[in-house]
């Protein structure tokens, strides 16, 4: 009885979320994990990341020209996740430095989104805040919602494959040496963080004993 009202309680915890906490997030640990590139056409790269101030990561992105190939970038981990208990997917993004900002540039702004491939390989980002860099340092909170993804067993968002965050940069004019930006990429506010595998087996492991216990 005892280790049913154990995992009871653990299920509980952790798989209902709080009360008005209805957005996930990555915290540092997923973020530093993230090592992969989810586009072969993108040329973009990740030249150094690392703990950042506030929890976060911070990355040093080269964009290396002024195409359209150039000035995106998809950077993500493989990981299988079940967001279908949250509504929407929040990270905050802040510039901490821009390298390379051509002189004739008027506009030059920011683009950045989190990213995740849903059970149907389909690719989510929410690119709906501009950031403008001209203007020095700046943050935005960004998010995308959980029930635009495919069902992967029973609900949208509940079999992702692949997260991580995307950045696109916009301008008038940009260098065709490109430039380098350095990104903090934070938790959003208040957010619950991303379950790592770990306590998905967990939960997966209690679920099974629940299921036997009642059988007797």
């Amino acid at each position: 009885m005892r280790s049913i009202a154990f995992v009871a309680a653990l299920l509980a915890g952790i798989i209902l979320a709080p009360a008005g906490a209805l957005t996930v997030t990555l915290n540092a640990e997923t973020l530093l994990e993230l090592d992969q590139y989810s586009s072969n056409l993108l040329t973009a790269q990740v030249v150094d990341q690392a703990p950042g101030l506030g929890g976060g990561v911070r990355f040093d992105i080269r964009f290396p020209g002024d195409s359209p190939l150039d000035t995106q970038l998809f950077y993500t981990a493989a990981r299988d996740l079940d967001l279908s208990g949250f509504d929407t997917l929040a990270l905050t993004f802040t510039v901490v430095s821009v390298d390379g900002l051509h002189p004739a540039a008027s506009e030059v702004g920011l683009y950045a989104s989190p990213f995740v491939r849903d059970a149907a390989g389909l690719a989510h980002f929410w690119e709906m805040t501009y950031l403008d860099l001209t203007g020095g340092p700046g943050s935005i909170t960004q998010d995308i919602p959980i029930a635009a993804m495919a069902v992967g067993h029973a609900k949208p968002g509940d079999s992702i494959r692949e997260i991580g965050f995307d950045v696109r940069i916009e301008a008038d004019v940009l260098s065709p040496d490109g430039l380098t930006l350095g990104l903090l990429v934070t938790p959003a506010p208040g957010a619950t963080a991303v379950p790592e595998p770990g306590t998905l087996m967990l939960l997966a492991a209690g679920g099974v004993l629940l299921r036997t216990r009642r059988r007797r």
